[in-house]
């Protein structure tokens, strides 16, 4: 069995802050909802093989704050280039790539291809991440390179400000 978290970079700093969005910040506010997820994936003894993320700086940061606060070595990051400003079909092309001693990934990237990714994986009906949200997809296979549109399961979908009912 093959599991993806997908998160969605933390809250940043607005794009006219910057010339260049690849180089946009976390806010206090993104910094914070980081360290919140992190903190619900410890409580949900979530853990992964590998953390695979966007290099753009803001995902970096996010990438970072969960790795760190989950006690999970910045060695396991692996930046991919394809996941900035992505087309769900990129984030397909990854995961096939991945390698098979990885059991659990997590994802992390930019709206609106994360949510394009999900939807693309298993027709969840999720269609805005928000930011710093998480979802958990599992496919009963054990091959990333045989995963295909629409083969996995939406199994939960948590971001900092869902309340537990």
């Amino acid at each position: 069995m093959k599991n993806i978290y997908i998160l969605r970079h933390a809250k940043a700093i607005f794009a006219h802050s910057y010339d260049q969005d690849f180089e946009r910040e976390l806010s206090d506010t993104g910094k914070q909802e980081a360290a919140l997820m992190a903190n619900k994936i410890l409580k949900n003894n979530i853990t992964f093989d590998a953390l695979i993320s966007s290099p753009a700086i803001r995902t970096k940061q996010t990438a970072e704050i969960v790795a760190n606060n989950c006690s999970m070595p910045f060695s396991k990051i692996i930046y991919v280039e394809n996941l900035y400003q992505a087309m769900a079909s990129d984030f397909m092309q990854v995961i096939n790539q991945i390698d098979n001693q990885f059991s659990s990934i997590l994802l992390v990237g930019h709206n609106p291809s994360v949510s394009d990714a999900a939807i693309l994986l298993s027709l969840s009906e999720i269609d805005h991440l928000p930011t710093a949200g998480m979802l958990h997809i599992s496919f009963k296979n054990d091959n990333w390179q045989s995963i295909t549109p629409q083969s996995g399961t939406l199994k939960s979908f948590d971001y900092p400000t869902k309340q537990i009912k």
